[in-house]
Protein backbone atom coordinates (compact mmCIF):
# COMPACT_ATOMS: atom_id res chain seq x y z
CA UNK A 1 0.00 0.00 0.00
CA UNK A 2 1.41 3.34 -0.96
CA UNK A 3 1.32 6.45 1.18
CA UNK A 4 -0.96 8.09 -1.37
CA UNK A 5 -3.66 5.42 -1.04
CA UNK A 6 -3.41 5.35 2.77
CA UNK A 7 -4.39 9.03 3.02
CA UNK A 8 -7.00 9.17 0.30
CA UNK A 9 -10.60 9.72 1.39
CA UNK A 10 -12.36 6.58 2.53
CA UNK A 11 -9.19 4.61 3.08
CA UNK A 12 -7.80 7.13 5.56
CA UNK A 13 -10.97 7.19 7.65
CA UNK A 14 -11.15 3.42 7.64
CA UNK A 15 -7.58 2.95 8.84
CA UNK A 16 -7.77 5.81 11.34
CA UNK A 17 -11.05 4.83 13.04
CA UNK A 18 -11.25 1.05 12.66
CA UNK A 19 -8.70 0.13 15.36
CA UNK A 20 -10.54 2.25 17.91
CA UNK A 21 -13.96 0.97 16.91
CA UNK A 22 -12.85 -2.66 16.96
CA UNK A 23 -11.12 -2.12 20.30
CA UNK A 24 -14.29 -0.54 21.67
CA UNK A 25 -16.40 -3.44 20.42
CA UNK A 26 -14.06 -6.01 21.95
CA UNK A 27 -13.53 -4.21 25.26
CA UNK A 28 -17.15 -3.26 26.05
CA UNK A 29 -18.34 -6.83 26.87
CA UNK A 30 -15.48 -7.19 29.36
CA UNK A 31 -17.02 -4.36 31.33
CA UNK A 32 -19.87 -6.74 32.17
CA UNK A 33 -17.47 -8.78 34.29
CA UNK A 34 -16.80 -5.72 36.48
CA UNK A 35 -20.04 -6.03 38.38
CA UNK A 36 -23.61 -7.26 38.40
CA UNK A 37 -25.54 -5.67 35.58
CA UNK A 38 -29.17 -5.85 34.62
CA UNK A 39 -30.37 -7.35 31.37
CA UNK A 40 -31.04 -3.87 29.99
CA UNK A 41 -27.47 -2.78 30.65
CA UNK A 42 -26.12 -5.96 29.07
CA UNK A 43 -28.32 -5.34 26.02
CA UNK A 44 -27.04 -1.77 25.80
CA UNK A 45 -23.39 -2.88 25.95
CA UNK A 46 -24.00 -5.60 23.34
CA UNK A 47 -25.84 -3.16 21.09
CA UNK A 48 -23.02 -0.63 21.30
CA UNK A 49 -20.48 -3.33 20.39
CA UNK A 50 -22.52 -4.44 17.39
CA UNK A 51 -23.00 -0.81 16.32
CA UNK A 52 -19.24 -0.20 16.45
CA UNK A 53 -18.56 -3.26 14.27
CA UNK A 54 -21.33 -2.20 11.88
CA UNK A 55 -19.73 1.23 11.57
CA UNK A 56 -16.45 -0.48 10.62
CA UNK A 57 -18.33 -2.18 7.76
CA UNK A 58 -19.66 1.19 6.57
CA UNK A 59 -16.17 2.67 6.66
CA UNK A 60 -14.78 -0.32 4.77
CA UNK A 61 -17.17 -0.08 1.81
CA UNK A 62 -19.88 2.56 1.89
CA UNK A 63 -21.54 1.46 -1.34
CA UNK A 64 -21.85 -2.21 -0.47
CA UNK A 65 -22.93 -1.62 3.13
CA UNK A 66 -25.07 1.51 2.65
CA UNK A 67 -27.99 -0.20 4.34
CA UNK A 68 -25.91 -0.66 7.52
CA UNK A 69 -25.28 3.07 7.76
CA UNK A 70 -28.94 3.80 7.28
CA UNK A 71 -29.88 1.24 9.94
CA UNK A 72 -27.44 2.83 12.41
CA UNK A 73 -28.88 6.26 11.63
CA UNK A 74 -32.41 4.93 12.17
CA UNK A 75 -31.35 3.52 15.55
CA UNK A 76 -29.94 6.91 16.59
CA UNK A 77 -33.11 8.67 15.42
CA UNK A 78 -35.30 6.20 17.32
CA UNK A 79 -33.21 6.55 20.48
CA UNK A 80 -33.41 10.33 20.46
CA UNK A 81 -37.10 10.23 19.57
CA UNK A 82 -37.73 7.91 22.52
CA UNK A 83 -35.69 10.17 24.80
CA UNK A 84 -37.65 13.23 23.70
CA UNK A 85 -41.02 11.49 24.08
CA UNK A 86 -40.08 10.18 27.52
CA UNK A 87 -38.91 13.56 28.77
CA UNK A 88 -42.01 15.35 27.47
CA UNK A 89 -44.64 12.78 28.46
CA UNK A 90 -43.33 10.79 31.42
CA UNK A 91 -40.85 13.08 33.13
CA UNK A 92 -42.11 15.30 35.92
CA UNK A 93 -39.49 17.93 35.10
CA UNK A 94 -41.06 21.03 33.52
CA UNK A 95 -39.69 22.52 30.31
CA UNK A 96 -37.23 25.18 31.40
CA UNK A 97 -35.16 27.17 28.94
CA UNK A 98 -32.46 27.68 31.59
CA UNK A 99 -32.23 24.04 32.67
CA UNK A 100 -28.79 22.63 33.46
CA UNK A 101 -26.99 21.08 30.51
CA UNK A 102 -25.78 18.01 32.38
CA UNK A 103 -29.18 16.71 33.49
CA UNK A 104 -31.90 14.87 31.65
CA UNK A 105 -34.72 17.33 31.00
CA UNK A 106 -37.11 18.16 28.15
CA UNK A 107 -34.98 21.04 26.84
CA UNK A 108 -31.89 18.86 26.53
CA UNK A 109 -33.95 16.10 24.91
CA UNK A 110 -35.30 18.58 22.34
CA UNK A 111 -31.83 19.97 21.63
CA UNK A 112 -30.44 16.44 21.30
CA UNK A 113 -33.17 15.52 18.85
CA UNK A 114 -32.56 18.66 16.79
CA UNK A 115 -28.78 18.17 16.70
CA UNK A 116 -28.57 14.35 16.41
CA UNK A 117 -31.99 12.75 15.96
CA UNK A 118 -33.43 14.78 13.09
CA UNK A 119 -30.30 14.56 10.86
CA UNK A 120 -30.08 10.84 11.60
CA UNK A 121 -33.73 10.40 10.62
CA UNK A 122 -33.14 12.35 7.41
CA UNK A 123 -30.13 10.16 6.56
CA UNK A 124 -32.05 6.98 7.38
CA UNK A 125 -34.89 7.96 5.05
CA UNK A 126 -33.03 9.60 2.16
CA UNK A 127 -29.53 8.10 2.39
CA UNK A 128 -27.75 11.45 2.45
CA UNK A 129 -27.51 14.46 4.74
CA UNK A 130 -28.18 17.22 2.25
CA UNK A 131 -29.54 17.67 -1.21
CA UNK A 132 -26.96 17.93 -3.90
CA UNK A 133 -27.45 20.95 -6.14
CA UNK A 134 -28.91 20.04 -9.49
CA UNK A 135 -26.96 21.61 -12.29
CA UNK A 136 -28.26 21.67 -15.85
CA UNK A 137 -26.45 19.19 -18.05
CA UNK A 138 -23.38 20.62 -19.71
CA UNK A 139 -23.94 21.22 -23.40
CA UNK A 140 -20.84 21.41 -25.49
CA UNK A 141 -20.94 23.64 -28.58
CA UNK A 142 -21.02 21.75 -31.82
CA UNK A 143 -17.97 21.99 -33.99
CA UNK A 144 -18.55 22.59 -37.68
CA UNK A 145 -18.10 19.58 -39.90
CA UNK A 146 -15.26 20.27 -42.34
CA UNK A 147 -16.72 17.81 -44.88
CA UNK A 148 -20.15 19.43 -44.93
CA UNK A 149 -21.01 21.59 -47.90
CA UNK A 150 -21.09 25.28 -47.10
CA UNK A 151 -23.85 26.98 -49.07
CA UNK A 152 -22.69 30.52 -48.35
CA UNK A 153 -19.17 29.92 -49.59
CA UNK A 154 -18.41 30.57 -53.25
CA UNK A 155 -16.23 28.10 -55.11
Amino acid sequence: MSLRSAFSGRSFLFWALSPFLIGFAVWMPFLLAAGPYTAGQALLVGGLSVAALAFVLVLYDRRRFHWVGRALAAAVALAYGWYLAYEICCSRIPFDIHAPRGQANPRNALLGYIVWGAPALYYAVFGRLWRLPSYPPAVEPEEPDPDAADIDREP
